[in-house]
């Protein structure tokens, strides 16, 4: 299950964007890495969430939903609730159905798009309002973002070692992020830089 508000959406940059300076845009980096991880280890969907100043997450990339919630907002309470530590398998959250349930309730205002397979017949199946929630940390381990993955393939809960894959997936997806922030501040302080030299340049002339 995939979750989005439609409160305070907003739109990003089409995926197929490319910088200025020829580097591919940051989520298009993050919906290839995304593909690949889902490919690699047997989902059918995936949506990518970057963290905004204010503490919510905005979806920059949904790939195999059944409803689209690119450029959609969350709160950072809708998460603080769903991923509990009982859920927490190495540094993900494999979350029940129930508990999904319990939070949509909560959360009457948010779009949940659910995938279209039948519901879990035993307890090693995946359930249609089961989530997998992988944390994309920083280097300081702050989460910057969320991988939430759905449906595997095979129809199955996943293992440890598979979401511990996942895992590798979304450090790399964490390091194109702050790669991405770095290159700004950086652009920011050549531009600082150019201004006052420009102006160094006219006092001079004068």
């Amino acid at each position: 299950m995939a979750i989005a508000e439609i409160a305070d959406a907003q739109t990003p940059r089409p995926a197929s964007d490319v910088g200025t300076d020829g580097r591919a845009d940051l989520p298009e980096v993050l919906r290839r890495l995304a593909l690949t991880a889902i490919y690699t280890l047997g989902f059918r969907s995936v949506v990518v969430n970057l963290r905004r100043p204010d503490g919510s997450y905005v979806v920059v990339s949904d790939i195999g939903l059944e409803q689209e919630l690119l450029g959609s907002v969350t709160s950072a309470e809708l998460w603080a609730d769903l991923l509990h530590d009982e859920y927490r398998v190495s540094n993900s959250y494999l979350i029940s159905p129930e508990h999904t349930l319990t939070v949509t309730q909560m959360h009457a205002d948010t779009v949940w798009s659910t995938p279209d397979i039948p519901p879990a017949t035993t307890p090693d199946c995946w359930d249609p309002d089961h989530m997998l929630v992988v944390p994309l940390l920083n280097h300081a381990g702050e989460t910057i973002g969320l991988f939430s993955v759905d449906s595997p393939v095979d129809g199955k809960l996943p293992t440890r070692e598979r979401i511990v894959h996942l895992e590798t997936f979304a450090q790399h997806a964490a390091l194109e992020v702050e790669n991405a922030a770095l290159l700004d501040q950086l652009s920011l302080k050549v531009e600082h830089l150019g201004a006052l030299l420009a102006i160094s340049c006219d006092i001079s002339s004068s």
